[in-house]
């Protein structure tokens, strides 16, 4: 997929983390020119992650020394790597029109190092997956999340450069990345209650599973009578209420969370898995195969998705993860900004004027049009006359809609169908989560809402995508960490998958989500022509695993593995336990290594790359010292580490940085009073900072009246419509 805009943008990429190097990839997937400046001549990027060179991300290369220079001709820079190596102020200085995307570690504190372990580590989100141990979280996903994020910053800058004619420096790190992926997990409030309390607890066992023949599968419970179909499926008599949906049950212990796992267990291990998905597949039970990274690729499902892609080598790699295309019609310069109109959006925010009205439900939705109203949008969420929020819990739905507008609206209603319709034609965006075939018997499809308005934008997030055998299956994010492999990679060899406790995928496809609206928005005003774009959970869950690469002869490398510990991936890069706690290390460079084995008092010949002899003695000397030593005695001779907090949410909410940068705020919710979290903006921008009292998730309705109003419909209009129920004001009790 080549897009018209960004074959025009030339883009330097002088960073050496996994993040920008993924930057990188994507920029000349879409079409730009990539011209790489390596800033670590004597040990590059590909010599750490060999599998980049399989992604071909750059077109060219020149010399570090001539970054000034390449700067002066391009539209974007992006650094960032384990030290400060580049000052992007100083590019912006220089440069005016030049937009320099900063990957960090840390918002505020500049030299903590960019390393996905420590940043886990000092966060805390290492002590969230299981309540006595940390681990790291195999599938990196503070470096994939800060990719997605300087991604969505880029194309929001580039877009505001169009009215303003200016660049600007767009900054997140590593902790905002794992904020994006773990965005729901901390949070409290003034006055707490049950719904508000409720969160998967760390060490529940989920529903994988082994089969007959040693192979796994994955179940997803949660809708109607799910449970019961399951059982009978299985063989499996039981005294179960025929509506029971196997939703989580807090009071069911950690091994039953999610349903009588051992009973579950007996029935699926009496089948082979193919013979057994098919079975629960007909009685329209969740199921998906659990596989290793890249076993997945020639699924019917996955060839149809078109993401993965061949190399230059006769190999095959992950491809593009989103879909932006063109339309047939055709948006009058004067449709193609809301009513705000361009001076807005160059003075504000990068969408400042733009409107974005939002049908989704559950995460991936949702998540998508709060990163575009953070970026400066007006969102207005559609949701349903009745039963609206019958899913999610309060924390899933305040990370994913907070500073909202909500309209309650039938849809099945001829009058609730004009007035979205109406609302549509002042938007300049659409964005639904329904499954694959809702939105067309809505009357809410891509080519509806153009008729409305030939300007839109619209967005679809669907689980399988919107073609193939499987489009209209049900997808829920632990179906696609266990298919795509991303389940495999989290448990270290020899031990069962195990799915991360957050839905990272689904996290992830939001903000794929926002960066496809946010290319679509830069093509309608290059072409005048209106953008269809698409993600999904499977194509997400993919590129998530980037790293794997096939060669010509179909092996599968590049993947990394955890160590069965699950606490890193070789001996110079993991959690150790300390006298009082756990401490990460990371001894990346040669000199690094020599200076770690020396400061524990270790032969300087110890061979940290393969010797079970090395890894032992460091753990005995480790775990005699309390972590205040280790990492007073390792800042000393300047090796990377950082004590494991096991406290993180009480930790960030005091933390200067995150403090400062936005990332922690509080809102004042009419329900819980004042709650606090990781609500604020994920990426900082140079030329706008939204200083406005952040609005906590609106009451369902709540600003039906109003924007009725602003559509020209009077109180006596209003009044009829809502006594028909074509839609509903603030009274859901919510």
């Amino acid at each position: 997929m080549t897009i018209e805009g960004a074959t025009r943008l030339t883009v330097i990429d002088a960073g050496s983390l996994l993040a920008t190097a993924l930057f990188a990839k994507t920029f000349r997937e879409l079409g730009a020119t990539v011209v790489r400046a390596e800033p670590e001549p004597q040990a590059p990027i590909t010599q750490r992650h060999p599998f980049i060179e399989g992604w071909e991300p750059w077109n060219r290369a020149a010399p570090v020394d001539d970054l000034d220079a390449l700067a002066a001709t391009a539209d974007v820079l992006i650094i960032g790597s384990e030290s400060r190596v580049w000052n992007a102020e100083a590019f912006r200085e220089a440069h005016p029109s030049l937009i320099v995307v900063d990957i960090g570690g840390w918002p505020g504190d500049p030299d903590f190092p960019a390393i996905e372990l420590l940043v886990q580590a000092r966060s805390g989100i290492a002590f969230e997956q299981h309540p006595d141990r940390p681990v790291l979280h195999g599938q990196q996903p503070g470096m994939y999340g800060a990719a997605i994020l300087a991604l969505c910053g880029a194309w929001a800058a580039i877009l505001q450069r169009r009215t303003s004619g200016r660049g600007q420096t767009v900054r997140t790190s590593l902790l905002e990345g794992l904020a994006l992926t773990f965005p729901s997990l901390w949070m409290d409030a003034e006055k707490p209650d049950a719904k508000f309390n409720l969160v998967q607890p760390r060490g529940v066992q989920n529903m994988v599973f082994p089969c007959a023949d040693g192979r796994w599968i994955q179940l997803v419970l949660g809708t109607r009578g799910a449970l019961p179909r399951l059982l009978t499926a299985l063989g499996i008599e039981a005294d179960i209420d025929s509506d029971h949906s196997g939703a989580p049950d807090p009071h069911g212990g950690l091994r039953n969370y999610y349903g009588p796992y051992d009973l579950i267990a007996e029935g699926v291990a009496r089948y082979d898995r193919q013979t057994l998905v098919q079975r629960l597949r007909d009685a329209e039970v969740g199921v998906e195969l659990v596989t290793e990274p890249g076993e997945s690729w020639d699924d019917a499902q996955v060839r149809c998705a078109e993401i993965i892609t061949p190399t230059g080598q006769g190999g095959r790699r992950v491809g593009l993860p989103l879909t932006v295309r063109p339309t047939d019609s055709t948006a009058r310069p004067a449709d193609t900004t809301t009513q705000h109109g361009d001076d807005a959006r160059a003075a504000g925010g990068p969408l400042s004027g733009v409107r974005v009205v939002d049908f989704g439900n559950f995460v991936a939705g949702p998540m998508t049009s709060r990163i575009l109203h953070d970026l400066g949008a007006d969102v207005i969420w559609v949701e349903p006359v009745a039963n609206p929020r019958p899913v999610s819990t309060f924390r899933t739905i305040l990370v994913s809609n907070r500073g909202k507008r909500s309209l309650r609206a039938d849809l099945k209603s001829p009058e609730g169908l004009a007035i979205v319709r109406t609302l549509s034609a002042t938007a300049d965006v659409a964005t639904h989560n329904f499954r694959v075939g809702v939105a067309q018997r809505l009357g809410i499809s891509p080519a509806d809402l153009r008729q409305a308005n030939p300007a839109i934008v619209t967005l679809q997030t669907s689980g399988y995508g919107q073609h193939g055998p499987r489009s209209t299956a049900t997808g829920f994010d632990p179906i696609f960490q266990s298919f795509s492999g991303l389940a495999g990679r989290a448990s270290g060899p020899q031990n069962p998958p195990e799915l991360c406790r957050s839905t990272i995928v689904d996290y992830c496809t939001a903000g794929l989500g926002a960066l496809s609206v946010l290319i679509a928005l830069n093509e309608r005003a290059e072409t005048s022509r209106a953008q269809e774009t698409e993600v999904d959970l499977l194509r997400t869950s993919l590129f998530l695993l980037c790293d794997v690469i096939e060669d010509a002869a179909g092996t599968r490398r590049g993947a990394f593995t955890l160590n069965p510990e699950q606490t890193g991936f070789e001996v110079a890069e993991r959690i150790w336990r300390t006298q009082d706690g756990w401490i990460a290390v990371s001894a990346r460079s040669e000199a690094q290594r020599h200076r770690f084995i020396s400061a524990l008092g270790l032969p300087k010949n110890a061979d940290l790359s393969a010797s079970a002899g090395t890894a032992e003695a460091l753990a005995l000397e480790i775990s005699g010292q309390k972590t205040v030593e280790i990492l007073d005695r390792l800042t000393d001779v300047e090796v990377w580490a950082a004590a494991v907090s096991e406290t993180g949410w009480s930790g960030m909410r005091d933390d200067p940085g995150a403090r400062a940068s936005g990332l922690v705020t509080a809102v004042e919710d009419q329900r819980y009073g004042r709650v606090g979290g990781w609500f604020g903006s994920l990426i900082r921008l140079s030329s706008w900072r939204d200083e406005s009292e952040q609005r906590s998730v609106p009451r369902p309705g709540e600003h039906t009246v109003e924007i009725l109003e602003s559509l020209g419909l009077d109180h006596a209009e209003v009044d009829r419509l809502i006594t028909r129920r074509a839609v509903a004001g603030d009274d859901s009790g919510w």
